[in-house]
């Protein structure tokens, strides 16, 4: 049953024809974007997708808006959004050949930009039942936000983290594009270990003693082991995962300037990891991000940063 608002998933109803009945769905895929505004044409058949209309920021805003809608069941975010995952990988098979590049409501073309996703607004609930590995926005409920349109870009200066591999078990073997019972993403990038925390409404508040160092993360949803304020002597750590970081040099500075123009707000994005009980095993809880108008100006936040060191781990 379809209404405005509500996907409901019944049992017998097959794949495919989700997208087609979702109203709007298909004029999520097709739109021109330019900072600060996102401007819809008409709506088109999803069949209709050809590799222009692919640029991985428009996964995002079809994921950001889909979040938005109200599920009868949860848990079938990924089954409900199965149909138009696959005919976005079927226009996408000219150019990509390997098959398996679904990665749980991601897609490895967009890795690792498409990591930095986020929740907006309020409320924030407790983690649920296990539908999707904790990197997948599919792995909380509420509306995400996804926070660079750089996902495209592999040759900026500052992309300091990279995808060696990934594994998906699936619930089906003949549904690529459907539920996972378990995925596995082998990451290798610039990383940092005990960052003191507690939460705080939907934040994290982290402190790196050794470099007098104070942020906010973003928390992806709510867990029982995580400590809220006001008892900061019971908090936790977590770890960070460099995915870009502050221009350190003059002519970095002028890449990027001249990829997005001058006077562009930099920003480092990492994400909040925390171990499991398998060594260089993490889940991941949270994004975080700061911005710097002047970073070569910013000597604290660049010593800090420079503390980080290169790390190949498992996120689940």
């Amino acid at each position: 049953m379809f209404t405005r608002d509500a996907i409901r998933v019944d049992g017998g109803v097959p794949l495919h024809i989700f997208a087609y009945r979702v109203p709007k769905l298909a004029t999520l895929f097709h739109h021109r974007h330019s900072i600060g505004s996102s401007e819809l044409e008409p709506e088109r058949e999803m069949t209709d997708l050809t590799q222009k209309d692919l640029d991985s920021s428009q996964w995002g805003i079809l994921v950001s808006r889909y979040s938005r809608l109200g599920l009868s069941n949860p848990g079938d975010k990924l089954l409900a959004l199965s149909a138009a995952a696959e005919a976005y990988g079927k226009a996408y098979s000219d150019k990509y050949a390997e098959e398996r590049r679904y990665m749980a409501g991601l897609w490895a073309e967009h890795m690792p930009f498409g990591l930095l996703w986020s929740l907006t607004g309020n409320p924030i609930s407790y983690r649920p039942s296990y539908r999707a590995p904790s990197w997948s926005w599919a792995s909380i409920d509420g509306e995400v936000h996804f926070h660079d349109e750089r996902q495209s870009t592999h040759d900026l200066p500052c992309l300091t983290a990279k995808v060696l591999s990934f594994d998906t078990q699936l619930a089906l073997s003949a549904a690529p594009y459907g539920q996972v019972t378990g995925a596995q993403l082998r990451i290798e990038g610039l990383m940092k270990d005990g960052f003191h925390c507690a939460v705080a409404d939907q934040w994290i508040r982290m402190s790196d003693p050794e470099h007098d160092f104070t942020g906010l993360a973003m928390l992806d949803a709510l867990e029982p082991s995580l400590t809220w304020l006001p008892n900061p002597n019971l908090g936790f750590t977590v770890s960070i995962m460099c995915i870009f970081r502050l221009p350190q040099t003059q002519k970095e500075l002028d890449v990027l300037d001249d990829s997005y123009g001058p006077g562009t707000e930099h920003r480092f994005y990492g994400l909040v990891l925390r171990e499991t009980e398998q060594e260089a095993v993490y889940s991941m809880i949270g994004l975080f991000w700061l911005s710097e108008m002047n970073p070569l100006e910013a000597n604290r936040t660049q010593n800090w940063q420079a503390s980080f060191r290169k790390r190949t781990v498992t996120l689940v």
